[in-house]
Formats: C-alpha cells, structure tokens, sequence
C-alpha cells in the first residue's frame, strides 16, 4: 500500500503537531477591566475552535487544527490567571499609567 493511503497515528507524528508554548512575560500582568474582558474573550475563542477541531474525524487532520486553538488557550489562560486589574489614572504617550490595583 501506498504511503499517502495510511494513517499516521504514532506519538512521533503527535509531537510534531504540539506547538511550543507562547512567551509570557515574568513581568506583573497589569490590565484594565476593559483589558480582563479582552483577554477572557480571547480565551473563550481559543477554547471554541479548540472544541471544534476536537469534532474532525481524521486523527492527523484533528491534530494539526487543534495545535493552534491549544497553545493559545493555555497562553490566555495564564494570562487571566495572572491579570491584576488596575485602575487608569493617566497616559503619558503611548503608556497607560496604572497605579490602582482594584
């Protein structure tokens, strides 16, 4: 048989649909409440197209659209996780002051 009529289904061929992790800064995850919204709706979509990647039949297929939606999800669920929500009380340029830590 052809190798374009088999299916690859070896952890070898798994790994090489998990994407690395996206950076997260070490620095502190200070956000508006406008920000929080943001970042949870981000989550939300990621987790959406993850759920519907999880709904394709063909194993190699399913992977490779799940890759994407997954590495984000984490991202923004560490990124919610770590958000402090802060008040603006200014902008100086192109930087928000955040001073408020609600």
């Amino acid at each position: 048989m052809s190798v374009a009529f088999t299916k690859e289904d070896s952890a070898e061929t798994a790994s090489e649909t998990l994407l690395p992790d996206r950076p997260v800064s070490p620095h502190p995850n200070l956000v508006t409440e406008a920000g929080l919204k943001a970042l949870e709706f981000q989550l939300h979509q990621a987790r959406e197209a993850y759920e519907a990647a999880q709904k394709i039949e063909d194993v190699n297929e399913r992977r490779r659209q799940a890759a994407t939606p997954l590495r984000d999800a984490r991202y923004f669920a560490a990124r919610v996780r770590t958000a402090l929500v802060g008040a603006v009380v200014g902008k100086s340029g192109q930087e928000l002051e955040i001073i408020a830590i609600l």
